[in-house]
């Protein structure tokens, strides 16, 4: 992505801020709408969620009260999807202010951080519950219990991580400053 030179820096950042707004907003809509249509439609079901969960038609007996359930384990994750996405869009809506080091803005991606370390560790246990409710109907010794973990889950728990170290270097260089400054 080119810049004109004649375009300051705050300008770019509010630019770069408005986009991803809308993209956020997109993603906002694009979870819930995800959530409820793979649990909903049947091919989406058998294709994607399915394999997502390591199972395989056969091994699963999809009642509508097990599909529900399988639902209600997804909402945890998604709900913590929907927060992440909300806190970006307010961080954003900081950066388009010019708040960039503002404690409420580093704040923000303090609570982004901590939000992608623990929707990696629930991850998991919601999997597991998931693949519950879709073999709960199956015949004794038919019912599965899967539990893992897998690197996509290992990968958001360091990047969470390595959030929460920007955050960290970001309020200590916002202290800095401020001391900084009152010496002048």
């Amino acid at each position: 992505m080119t810049f004109s030179s004649s375009v300051s820096p705050l300008d770019r950042i509010r630019r770069i801020a408005r986009i991803m707004r809308r993209l956020i907003v997109l993603g906002i809509l694009l979870d819930i709408a995800a959530v409820l249509a793979v649990w909903e439609w049947d091919y989406l079901f058998w294709h994607s969620l399915l394999p997502a969960l390591g199972l395989t038609l056969d091994q699963v007996s999809p009642t509508p009260d097990a599909r529900l359930l399988g639902l209600l384990f997804s909402g945890p994750s998604a709900g913590i999807v929907l927060v992440l996405l909300i806190e970006a869009y307010r961080l954003f809506g900081d950066y388009a202010e010019g708040r960039i080091f503002a404690p409420g803005a580093i704040d923000r991606l303090g609570r982004l951080a901590w939000g992608m370390i623990i929707l990696a560790a629930v991850q998991s246990p919601l999997r597991t519950l998931q693949v519950l409710a879709l073999t709960l109907h199956n015949p004794p010794g038919h019912r599965l219990l899967s539990i893992g973990l897998s690197s996509a889950e290992l990968m958001l728990a360091f990047f969470g991580g390595l959030l929460l170290a920007i955050t960290w270097v970001m309020r200590e260089a916002g202290r800095i400053a401020t001391e900084n400054s009152e010496f002048v």
